[in-house]
């Protein structure tokens, strides 16, 4: 038995508008190309040639590449990239924006508060270049866990090779994400002369807050859900959902006809309730604890890393969508035990459970590195003004002083 996936309801159907057709999607993608000729002219603008913006250059291009491709294929094939239901815009998309722009406007603000570069416009820039680079992240880790279907899609009879690109479909890697915004920040900084590590805690509690939000879209699409539990806080998510569905195809005899009369999931952990939770705490320790306490550039995106790591790792145990891939089956009875889940249940050791862990001992490891290069670096201040107070002569009290001898 199959049904549409039941989601959260799409912005576009809110608002009433027409997101499907040929017009829709000749705006669309008039829009893309608008966007990557404003990148191309801002690159002119301001002077810097392929070598020295080669992501405004490269990325306007293209856009203004794909956008005609798209657009002459709209408009002159009907050849329509979001399909006959068109764009969907669902709650998990719309939180993310919100996630975006609440993060970076919280990194605006601690930019203009603290001296340095980059400046408030110049966190908006890196915002921007951030964005980029965690989706392609995000959707490339994704696409690595998942490789036989992208490659069955495009070489079946479907032939659709462009699935990858859909990302409002769903599949993205929260690690992934971290580790492209890195990989992009890391490029940005370097291009633009300013401390990666400066820019890395200025974005930090925006990190933290931006993916707590983002857990509440993982929540309304039903992604990232928790293992089956019988406690008082386990949620039911619709049918069709992806808890719904798993359960269904797992479920034989009576549980089934549960389900069918039912039309909705077993009580499953809220997982993505929970990291939200922890994530929020998170932003707390770093802009209560962390931040007025700061003694050198990357403290608070380490703080953050640890914390993080830790949480991701436990929260680890209690998820149970289909998507995770286990590197390691580590099954530990009494640990399963005192979570309520079957002694034979594998608890790790997943994808992200290592990411985990080397993100913490890297973390720790860099810790202890610049905190003791800033150590050294404030007696070597130290040391250098006691040698400006003695410098008028080395014999001590009365060095130098022309009325003795």
């Amino acid at each position: 038995m199959r049904g549409p996936r039941t989601m959260a309801p799409d912005l576009f159907e809110w608002v009433g508008l027409r997101a499907h057709g040929r017009g829709f999607e000749m705006v669309v993608w008039a829009l893309v190309l608008l966007v990557g000729l404003a990148l191309m002219w801002r690159e002119r603008v301001a002077g810097r040639g392929l070598r020295d913006g080669v992501f405004g250059w490269l990325t306007g291009g293209g856009l203004v590449v794909f956008g005609v491709w798209r657009w002459f294929g709209a408009a002159v094939l009907g050849d329509l990239f979001f399909g006959p239901r068109g764009l969907v815009l669902p709650t998990y998309g719309v939180l993310m924006g919100v996630a975006f722009l609440v993060g970076t406007s919280l990194a605006f603000r601690e930019a203009e508060r603290t001296p340095g570069p980059p400046g408030g416009f110049g966190v908006i820039d890196l915002a921007f270049w951030l964005l980029i680079s965690s989706l392609l992240g995000a959707r490339l880790l994704f696409m690595v866990t998942r490789v036989d279907h992208y490659v069955a899609l495009c070489t079946g009879e479907a032939g659709d090779c462009l699935a990858f690109l859909r990302i409002w479909e769903g599949g993205l890697v929260f690690y992934g994400g971290v580790l492209g915004a890195f990989a992009g920040g890391a490029l940005w900084c370097r291009r633009r002369g300013v401390s990666f590590l400066r820019g890395a805690d200025l974005f930090a509690p925006a990190l933290a807050i931006g993916h707590a939000i983002g857990r509440l879209g993982c929540y309304a699409a039903s992604c990232c859900y928790g293992a089956r539990t019988h406690a008082a806080h386990g949620v039911h998510f619709p049918a069709w959902s992806s808890p719904f569905n798993n359960h269904l195809a797992a479920a034989q005899g009576e549980e089934r006809e549960w389900l069918l009369e039912h039309m909705h999931s077993h009580a499953v952990i809220p997982v993505q309730l929970w990291e939200a939770l922890g994530e929020l705490a998170i932003f707390f320790v770093l802009i209560l604890l962390v931040q007025p306490r700061k003694r050198y550039h990357g403290q608070v995106i380490l703080t953050w890393a640890g914390l993080y790591a830790m949480l991701r790792f436990a929260l680890e145990m209690v998820r149970d969508d289909a998507i995770r891939g286990f590197l390691v089956d580590i099954r530990l009875p009494w640990l399963s035990g005192l979570l309520g889940f079957e002694p034979d249940r594998v608890l790790m050791l997943t994808t992200s459970q290592a990411i985990g862990i080397v993100m913490a001992v890297g973390a720790l490891l860099l810790h202890l590195t610049l905190r003791r290069r800033a150590e050294r670096g404030v007696r070597e201040a130290l040391e250098g003004w006691r040698d400006l107070e003695t410098e008028p002569g080395e014999g001590g009290e009365g060095a130098g002083d022309p009325g003795t001898g």
